[in-house]
C-alpha cells in the first residue's frame, strides 16, 4: 500500500490547494499501527521516519518542485 498527496486528494481527504503544498509527514501521540505502508513526501520527522520504518513501512522523499522521488528510504536504512 502507498500514500501520497495525490491519494489524499482522490480520497477527498485534502484540497487541490493543500495538495501542491510541500509535505512533511508528522505523526502524533497515537501509535502508529499500520504495517508495511509505503509513504511519499517532501519531508519526514526523525519520530515519523522511525515510526513509519519499525512498521514495516518505507519512506520515499519527493522533489518538492517536481513531485518526483529523489531518495527511496529501504526499510531500516535510517536517515535524517
Amino acid at each position: 500500500m502507498s500514500m501520497s498527496s495525490q491519494n489524499l486528494l482522490y480520497n477527498g481527504q485534502i484540497t487541490k490547494a493543500k495538495a501542491i503544498l510541500p509535505h512533511k509527514v508528522v505523526l502524533g501521540k497515537t501509535p502508529f499501527e499500520v504495517k508495511g505502508l509505503t509513504v511519499q513526501a517532501q519531508a519526514f520527522t526523525k519520530s515519523a521516519r522511525a515510526a513509519i520504518e519499525e512498521a514495516g513501512g518505507k519512506c520515499d522523499v519527493l522533489s518538492a518542485t517536481t513531485g518526483e522521488l529523489v531518495e527511496e528510504m529501504a526499510i531500516g536504512r535510517g536517515g535524517n
